[in-house]
């Protein structure tokens, strides 16, 4: 087949689309490695709300090393969560110590008494405005002075939610699909 014959692959190759696909593909591959060069890494993550996406971004964390402090209004509500954990950890981690040692860093927190210590503070989906500011006053009054505070919220303007913090540019969106394991 002839190169300049619609049909072959060097015809299609030169085409605006396939430049410009090319092109997004090496951009791409350029920012993951940006992703990569130093920065500070988190250790500690603190997460409020233990329902299905907040348990299972603790849970997800842990896993991958982080220290988290899960916090919820009760034992009640954290108990789902520790035991979805188990499942994430024994589906992923064949060797005994290391599922014990994923428990280990999942700590559930009634009191919110870690969250004075993570670098990451994470808050799972509220749907009702004031509360979600309130909430994210409050917890930067008590979280040390560097870290992030992120959440999954899709259905409020993190503007919205800024306007309650003393440094509005330490909120961040930081979005999980649900199953998070996925």
């Amino acid at each position: 087949m002839p190169p300049s014959s619609p049909a072959s692959v060097a015809s299609l190759i030169r085409t605006p689309t396939a430049e410009n696909l090319i092109r997004v593909f090496r951009l791409q591959e350029r920012l993951k490695g940006f992703g990569k060069e130093g920065g500070a890494r988190a250790a500690h993550v603190h997460v409020v709300g233990a329902g299905t996406m907040g348990g299972d971004i603790a849970a997800w964390c842990a896993l991958r090393g982080l220290t988290v402090t899960l916090q919820d209004q009760s034992a009640e509500r954290l108990g789902p969560a520790m035991q979805r954990a188990g499942k994430l950890f024994s589906q992923r981690l064949k060797d005994p110590r290391r599922r014990r040692d994923a428990f280990d860093r999942l700590v559930p927190d009634v009191a919110g008494d870690g969250i004075g210590a993570p670098d990451v503070r994470r808050r799972g989906d509220l749907r009702e405005r004031r509360g979600q500011a309130a909430l994210f006053a409050a917890i930067e009054k008590r979280a040390k002075p560097t870290a992030l505070l992120a959440t999954n919220t899709s259905s409020i303007p993190l503007e919205e939610i800024a306007t309650a913090l003393a440094d509005p540019a330490r909120l961040i969106g930081l979005h999980f699909f649900n199953p998070v394991a996925k």
